[in-house]
């Protein structure tokens, strides 16, 4: 059975990647889903879960840990996993929506995210198993590896630690010109942050077994979108080895766990797999930050007036694309208007509206400092990997020692 699933899902897959893409199909925020919509993407979870497709994937994760991590093909192999996933829901609910979780939207304090309530995915687990007795995947029992409750335990107890925030993210793929930079970027820096702070399953090879592993690395392979989107005419075909040990690659190299895909097939989703990324309205605020940070910079190295741009970010504080998670920032306190943080220029504006604090430029350079840093880490020794923690605890202790409450000499 199990083999034959694997076939049918190879064939699919690779039927997808060949043919011609008209229509992409967009992917949502899961927020942004109605809740018909999104209790219509648990009941497909639900169904391939007990058809045997869930633990299909996870079994196909666990064999090929070794080859998909720490390498330059993690990215387009798991583009191509959680388009395996959207495919395996489709089977049992053609048209169902597949969305990702933006989590640097609840970066600050996780915890208060939608996403761990009982109208999303539940919460912490329960009992010395962690068994997760919350939400539409409560009681869950899975067999890859062995047979076990769902299991989640978060990282700070009842709490999660911080997460990368937006401003973070795309300082990060702003600092990145080649593919394999930002790729061990992400594994050894955002992507691990995710994984350790849900824990459970979440922190083993087999964490497939909680639908969380699929909306995060959307979130994932959306920053591997959006870094494309940057320079669309070369980024797109573009995949090498900077910053990993393997030696030469190829875009004709295969995908592990799918013979019938190479590299070259998942480059490009908006044509082979067929679809596109929704954005949940944290980036394009994020973005016009940083474009006036480097705004004011640029007016305060020439001696010259930071004046107030008409149509400038300050906009953004009155209609935000999507609200994010309604948790004060860190440094924030409730009711009060902190002194450490003007509410009179753009780049407070802006920062309101991407919902997070006020960098000066100082900060934003520290910040690029960081994620070249954690850009040139690479491999799954030891060493590195307790380096990327490190740089990981560094980045987080100064985006909320510095970076959020910075300005108040600066000005």
């Amino acid at each position: 059975m199990a083999k034959s699933l694997l076939v049918l899902a190879a064939l699919c897959l690779a039927t997808v990647a060949s043919s011609q893409c008209m229509n992409p199909t967009p992917r949502p925020e899961i927020r942004s889903l109605s809740a018909e919509d999104r209790g219509r993407f648990f009941r497909a979870l639900n169904q391939i879960r007990s058809n045997g497709e869930l633990d299909r994937l996870s079994r196909l994760h666990v064999e090929n840990a070794d080859s998909i991590h720490g390498h330059p093909v993690f990215l387009a192999f798991h583009r191509v996993f959680v388009n395996d996933f959207a495919a395996a829901l489709n089977r049992v609910d053609p048209g169902v929506p597949v969305p990702y979780w933006d989590w640097s939207l609840d970066a600050s304090n996780p915890i208060t995210s939608d996403l761990f309530t009982n109208d999303y995915l539940g919460g912490n687990g329960k009992g010395d198993q962690g068994c997760v007795q919350s939400g539409p995947f409560a009681n869950w029992q899975m067999s890859v590896d062995s047979p076990h409750c769902l299991s989640r335990k978060f990282n700070q107890g009842d709490s999660i630690a911080p997460f990368w925030p937006p401003e973070a993210l795309l300082s990060m793929q702003k600092t990145c010109a080649q593919y394999g930079a930002l790729s061990s970027g992400i594994e050894n820096g955002c992507h691990g942050a995710v994984h350790l702070g849900i824990s459970g399953d979440m922190s083993t090879m087999f964490a497939p077994n909680d639908p969380f592993f699929f909306l995060h690395h959307g979130m994932v392979d959306k920053l591997w979108y959006d870094w494309q989107l940057m320079e669309p005419n070369t980024r797109f075909q573009q995949y090498d080895n900077s910053n990993y040990k393997d030696g030469q690659v190829s875009g004709d190299d295969i995908i592990p766990g799918y013979p019938g895909m190479r590299v070259k097939d998942s480059l490009d989703p908006r044509s082979g797999l067929c679809y596109v990324y929704v954005d949940s309205g944290s980036r394009a605020a994020t973005k016009r930050l940083m474009q006036e940070i480097d705004r004011q910079t640029s007016g305060k190295n020439a001696g010259g007036p930071m004046s107030t741009q008409t149509g400038g970010p300050s906009q953004l504080a009155s209609a935000p694309p999507m609200a994010p998670s309604s948790a004060p920032g860190p440094g924030a306190q409730t009711g009060t208007t902190s002194p450490m943080r003007p509410q009179n220029t753009d780049i407070a504006a802006a920062a309101r509206a991407s919902g997070n604090g006020s960098p000066s430029a100082e900060s934003a350079a520290q910040l690029n400092d960081i994620t070249t840093q954690v850009s040139r880490l690479s491999g799954n020794d030891d060493s590195k990997a307790s380096a990327s923690a490190a740089l990981h605890n560094q980045q987080i202790n100064f985006l909320q020692n510095t970076l959020l409450n910075s300005m108040a000499g600066g000005r």
